[in-house]
């Protein structure tokens, strides 16, 4: 119980660190390994902010794709066509802890910052991702006005096709079906991992962020053509 309970107030720390760092704000570049500027910048990444700069006419085609499986819980990032993913799906999935998993420093470590997962793609299944993409809807115009909490699921993807910049979001519930694109990207994933329901789970366990206040949520609203600042 001992062990347990100072894993408890490790964890109950780095979390508290990680809802402070969201005070801050940068500009993303990228994806990052270091979770104080992964949600310090969650903003601008979700944004697309570096693909919308390098997307011009002869631009390749590149999209980010992320995953908001409730932020203390899930997040999860598909890339392709980015300087980083290199032709293949870069996949990296970050997860925090739940207190009645056992875990190293090594693995604490892991969940919080993610682990990049390259998938080799040929180009006709690269094709096939973006054409899954245009029947979902992505390179239509999102609708201003729709609310994002990071306490609940849903999926955005921002990038650029055809030398214009595109951008979509796509808010989950019991009663929303997963997008068109999931199936695809569910055979894709190489994580291991299981992608949450879209039940609200329990609150089960003592100490998990869930059962800890709101204050480090957020919510993010779209304007025209990305979220508002």
């Amino acid at each position: 119980m001992k062990v347990l309970r100072a894993q408890r107030r490790a964890v109950a720390a780095m979390v508290s660190i990680l809802a402070l760092a969201g005070m801050a704000g940068c500009s993303s570049t990228g994806t990052s390994d270091n979770p104080l500027v992964r949600k310090a910048s969650w903003f601008s990444y979700l944004n697309g902010d570096d693909l919308r700069t390098a997307c011009r006419a002869g631009a390749p085609d590149q999209f980010r794709l992320v995953f908001n499986g409730r932020y203390d819980d899930q997040v999860r990032v598909y890339e392709l066509g980015t300087a980083q993913s290199d032709g293949q799906l870069k996949e990296k999935v970050l997860t925090s802890y739940i207190v009645n998993q056992g875990f190293t420093l090594d693995s604490l470590q892991e969940r919080l910052s993610g682990v990049d997962i390259m998938v080799p793609m040929s180009a006709t299944e690269q094709k096939a991702l973006w054409e899954t993409l245009a029947h979902s809807g992505a390179f239509d115009t999102a609708r201003a006005g729709t609310r994002l909490n990071s306490d609940e699921l849903w999926w955005t993807v921002s990038g650029c096709h055809q030398g214009q910049v595109f951008f979509q979001v796509w808010p989950l519930n019991e009663a929303t079906a997963y997008p068109p694109f999931f199936a695809s990207i569910a055979a894709l994933d190489r994580s291991g991992l299981p992608f949450p329901s879209a039940a609200k789970p329990p609150v089960t366990t003592l100490d998990s962020p869930r059962d800890r206040t709101k204050s480090g949520q957020f919510q993010m609203e779209v304007g025209d053509g990305g979220f508002i600042r």
